[in-house]
Parts: C-alpha cells; structure tokens; sequence
C-alpha cells in the first residue's frame, strides 16, 4: 500500500497495543471518599486513547471506508470522501455500485469477501462526484463475529497518476522517437569519444548529411569548422576528467559547417545523459541564419531611421511604451543647448513654457494610457532663452497584438506661422472694419439713388401728365403720344432702380434663420397683391403646409417674385392659374409653384437667374426679380430650380430646411 499507509499501520498499531494494555490492567474504575483513584486515571487513559484512535482513523491520510453485507456503505473517513468528492450524505449509506465504474468488480469483491478471501492490491475504478474516474488498489477483509459477516474493512489506495505514469511509460519509446522526428531542432547524440550515436531528420536537414552516413564518424569532423575543433575535443576532454564542461548546459551561438561547405550560424546546447556509464551527450543545435539576417536587417533598419532622424530639420524623438524618452535627435541638443542626458526620460520637461507644462503632461500620460495619438501645440525654450511655439505629434508603435512597443514622435517649429497667422487675423479685423464702413457708404448711396435720383423721375411723370392734361389739345395725337412714352419710361426706370436697390440689399451675408409658418406668410403675401384676387387670377394653396426654417423677409422676397412671375407670364386672354403646394421628405421641405404661363425653353433655364435677363420683351419688367429669388434662396441655405417647357407652364421648387419638431 505504499510507505505512507505502512507508517499510519505501525502508529494504529502501537495505540492498539496501548488500549489493550491499559484495559486489562485497569478493569475497572474504583471511587473512594469522592476521590478518583488510579483505576479512575486508568479509564481516562483508556478514553483518551479510543478518542485518538477515534481521530487518528477518521483523519488519516490512506482512505478507509467500511461496506455492509448487503454492499451498503456503512462508514467511511475524511480521506475517502475528499479523494471522490462526496459529503457524508452522498457517501454513506448508498450502495457501493453507484460508486464503482465496473458492475462485475462489485459482484467479485463481495463474492470473495464473504468467502473470507482477505484482498489484496485489488484494482478496481471508482466514479468521482465530478464524473471523473480514478484508479484505486483496495485492500480489505471482513470482520466476523459468531460466524456472522458484519461488515468489510477496506483501504482505498488512489493510482490514477500511477496509472497515467506507466501508460506514459509504455509509450515513451514511441514518443521519445516522434519527438526526435518533428523536432524543429537538430537532435544529435554522441558517445563519450565524440561519435555520432543518433542523428534525427531535422539534422540531416540543416547538415546535409544523412543519418546512416554519419553514425559511428566522429561529429567534429562532420558539422565543426576546423579551426574550432581543437576547442570541441578540449572540452570533452575535461568533462571527461574533471566531470565539468566550458559549454555544458549553456546555450551558444557558434558557426557550423554544412556538407556542401558553406559555414551557418548555430545555437548550440550540450548536455550530457544522466546514468550513462561511459558517458554519452545529446546536443541541441538551431539554425539561427534568418534570426542572424532579420537582427542585421533590424540593425540597418534602426541606423537608417536614425541617419533620416540626424538629417531631418525638424526635431525628432521616440519614446517607451512607458513614456520615458529614448531618443533625441541631434536638432534637439543644437536648440536646447543641453546635452541628452539632461533630457531623456522625463527631463525635457524641463525647457516647456511654464504656462504649458502642466497641460502638456496631462496629454502625453492620457496617449501612454490609451495609445491614441499625441497632439499639443506649446513653447520651447532655445538654448538663448527664447521661446517658440511648436506643434508636436506622436504615434504609436503596436504589434500585432495591439500592445504598445514604443512611441515615435516630432516636434515641428510653427512660431513663424504662429506670428503671421496673427498678423493675418489683425489683417482681416482691419479689412472686416474698413468693409463694414464701405457698407455703410454704400447704403448711404442706396439711400441717395431711392432719393436724389427718383426725384427728377417724378417730376418727369408729374410735368408730363401736366402737359397731357393742359395741353392736350395743343400737342396732338403725335404729342400725346411722346407724352405717354415719356411717362412709361419714368415709370419702367423707377421700377428698375427700386429692383437694383432690393438685389443689392439682399447681400451675400448671414441673415437669421428662424421657424416659418408657411401658411401664414402665404396668405399674407396673396392678400397684399391686387393682381392675385380673383376675378385677375386663380391661385390654390394645397393645405397643409409643413413649416420651415427661413428667414421672413428672404422667404417673402422669394415667393412674392414667384408667384408675381407665374400670374405675369401668361399668353394674352388667358386668366393665370397657380398652385403652391409643398412635400416634406428626408428634413427638408420643398415649395412648389405651378403656373399655366408661357414655359421656358430649358436652355434657358439656368440663364433666367441672372441680372438684367429678360425671358420675352413682350411682357414688362426689368429682369431682376429672378437674381433676387436666387440670391435671397442661398442666404437661406435654400435652392431654386425649374421645370419647364415652352407652351406648358412652368413649376419652379424652392426647396428649405424643415423646422424641427417643438
């Protein structure tokens, strides 16, 4: 049962022994004169060790359990039931086969019990509460009184690694040989005068040689450069004597010879085989010539960035993932004045503008902690005491794990852009002002042209209707004939000069922006035009109309000029017909006027929004009103467009922002 279990047997043993002597040599407890006597220590004695034994049992570390005759679980210790993991409950009082995995060893180790066979390294297999299955060896025999079976004793042994132990065992020929074969690193086994033992197929890989070539030939003269082979026997020499090695359990890098010639670069490791009489050693080689290439690749690479860093005139540095800088270029020394030692790490905090420290730490410890690239704008001081303001950038290096290997940054001096961008800003505030007075000058005009100019206008239309009715008939019909084209003229001029001061009014400049309710503005609009009342005209609006975002005064603008063009341009005797409707769709809204007018060439489509352009010179107006629609639209953020054809009308879209929901 193992040295354990032989240990806890001799301890039962001699407590056994001493219940027994304490309990025939003291039968009895004697009481005299209320005193205990030493028949009554005896009893004690005897107690103590029941309640040793007691605990000395339920305790031990060999599992015990004790089975009825009817294969009931009738006790078992604190060891059995930790080694299947089962409460008392769960245990004791079950049958035994809802325990055991095999039915036929239940039947067989009660059958030869009760046949008083006494077992002995009986293996058998055991359910744990888990579903897991252990191995167990059970000793047992049964106690017998009068005859009668009242119950088993049984110790339970756990083999379960034992058991994974000799399976691992059993298989450890094939493994050590599957092992050899899918090695990624040559295996080579020698004797104790350097002959080669065993070669695996790897190593006939990296050497060239094939294994039944080499076995029994010395390995030096095979796979060792010659000039290093004089070292290789030196040293098995002194293992040889002394039991130590210079190479013995270390891992070296050294050159190795192929068979065509060529030498590679190896990682060597030798040691030598435990309890081999005289000696043998296993050594362990790598080809390291792509790791030999990607370290020279990776140094090239490094001397390259920091010969583009040295060479750069912008200022240079990269970072750990920590954040302690690494390196400076040599830009950053030549500005600072310091040298890099003074600055590496966290030293460069140092020459940052007092009012921007604080703020600029903060930054790079947010980028250390999360990775996101690094930004800041902040003054250096020069090594002249002079600060200038630069724009500083840095990024992150990950692998393909997403973790952090280091930090490459810049720092680009922006205090000449810095200066003149004010410069520019002062600029513009000049500009913005000396505009703000032209503007002001110019409605100064405005107002002059409205009044100095459309006065003699007036009197032109004053003095001809004086003329037409004082000397109507002294002018004739050829006279009064000037006279009403004098007046038409005055009047088309003041037209076209109200229609310039409205288009130049409407400047390209932010105007507010508020909700409209488009019905009410409408019905306003339509109200306050004769020409748009029935019997002159019929105008419909498709109630409801959704409202929208505009500006009054521009949306008045535009849809008075609409809808006065859609009742203008119609063919002669025919009574204009108009409808205004309007869809909402995707937060905007678009306003449509239909008209039964003239149509427009689509040609002309484009051309009708610009100053001065007149569609027909049969219908009056100054050929302003559209510019004023288009120019009022885009102050809006709005558009205008047109869908027409000569002879069938014309639809024309003004098309908004919705206003939101309140």
């Amino acid at each position: 049962m193992g040295s354990v279990q032989s240990v806890e047997a001799q301890k039962l043993g001699k407590i056994l022994a001493k219940l027994k002597t304490d309990s025939e040599a003291h039968p009895a407890p004697v009481v005299a004169d209320g005193e205990i006597t030493e028949s009554k220590r005896s009893e004690e004695a005897v107690r103590r060790a029941e309640e040793e034994l007691r605990d000395f049992v339920e305790n031990a570390s060999v599992a015990m359990h004790w089975v009825g005759p009817d294969g009931m679980i009738l006790w078992a210790n604190r060891t059995e039931l930790e080694t299947l993991g089962y409460t008392k409950n769960e245990y004791i009082g079950h049958h035994i086969a809802e325990f055991h995995a095999d039915e036929p060893v239940i039947q067989d180790i009660l059958c030869r019990l009760t046949n008083r066979e006494t077992l002995s390294e009986y293996e058998a297999r055991l359910r744990c509460k888990d579903g897991s299955i252990r191995h167990v060896v059970i000793n047992s025999n049964v106690l017998w009184e009068d005859d009668k079976f009242i119950h088993t004793r049984c110790f339970t042994l756990d083999i379960t690694e034992r058991k994974k132990v000799e399976a691992a065992l059993r298989k450890s020929e094939n493994l050590k040989s599957a092992i050899l074969d899918v090695s990624l690193d040559a295996i080579i086994t020698m004797d104790h005068e350097g002959n080669v033992a065993d070669f695996n197929p790897t190593a006939e890989k990296i050497f060239g040689h094939r294994r039944e070539d080499i076995l029994g030939k010395p390995l030096a003269e095979l796979i060792i450069p010659e000039r290093l082979r004089a070292r290789h026997y030196a040293g098995m020499a002194r293992y040889l004597e002394t039991g130590d090695g210079p190479m013995l359990g270390q891992r070296i890098e050294l050159p190795a010879l192929h068979v065509d010639g060529h030498e590679f670069p190896v990682e060597l490791s030798i040691s030598p085989i435990a309890g081999m009489t005289p000696p043998m050693f296993t050594s362990t080689l790598r080809d390291i010539t792509e790791r030999k290439q990607t370290e020279q690749a990776l140094r090239e690479s490094a001397e390259r960035f920091r010969f583009m860093a040295e060479s750069m005139p912008q200022k240079i540095f990269t970072a750990k993932p920590n954040g302690d800088v690494d390196y400076f270029n040599q830009q950053w020394m030549e500005f600072t004045g310091l040298t890099f030692d003074q600055i590496r790490d966290w030293g460069w905090t140092q020459f940052i503008h007092p009012d921007d420290v604080n703020e600029n730490i903060r930054l790079w410890k947010h980028s250390v902690e999360t990775g996101e690239p690094f930004q800041f704008e902040h003054r250096f001081r020069r090594h002249d005491g002079v600060y200038r303001w630069h724009l500083s950038r840095a990024s992150a290096m990950s692998d393909a794990d997403g973790k952090v290997r280091m930090w490459t940054g810049s720092n680009t001096d922006i205090d000449d852009q810095k200066q003149a961008k004010e410069k520019l800003e002062a600029t513009v505030v000049e500009r913005t002002a000396k505009l703000q007075e032209t503007v002001s000058e110019l409605e100064s005009f405005s107002y002059s042209i409205s009044h100095d100019m459309r006065a003699p206008l007036r009197a032109m239309q004053s003095f001809a209707q004086i003329l037409e009715e004082d000397y109507r008939g002294e002018v004739g019909d050829r006279g009064r004939e000037y006279i009403r084209r004098i007046v038409t003229a005055a009047d088309r001029m003041d037209r076209l000069i109200q229609d310039v001061l409205t288009y130049s009014r409407v400047a390209p400049t932010e105007i507010p922006l508020e909700n409209v309710d488009l019905p009410a503005l409408i019905n306003g609009i339509l109200e306050g035009y004769p020409q748009f009342q029935s019997p002159k005209a019929e105008i419909t609006v498709a109630f409801p109309l959704p409202r929208v975002r505009g500006n009054v005064a521009a949306l008045t603008q535009c849809l008075s000029n609409l809808v006065g063009n859609a009742v203008k341009f119609v063919p002669p005797g025919v009574v204009p017909r108009v409808k205004i409707s309007a869809t909402a769709r995707d937060k905007r809204v678009r306003l449509s006027i239909q008209d039964n007018g003239i149509g427009i060439d689509p040609k002309m489509h484009e051309k009708i929004f610009g100053i001065f352009y007149r569609l027909s010179q049969d219908y009056d107006g100054t050929g302003i009103g559209l510019a004023v629609v288009r120019r009022a639209a885009d102050r809006m953020g709005a558009t205008i467009a047109v869908e027409s054809e000569p002879g069938r009308g014309s639809t024309f879209h003004l098309e908004l922002a919705a206003a939101p929901w309140e």
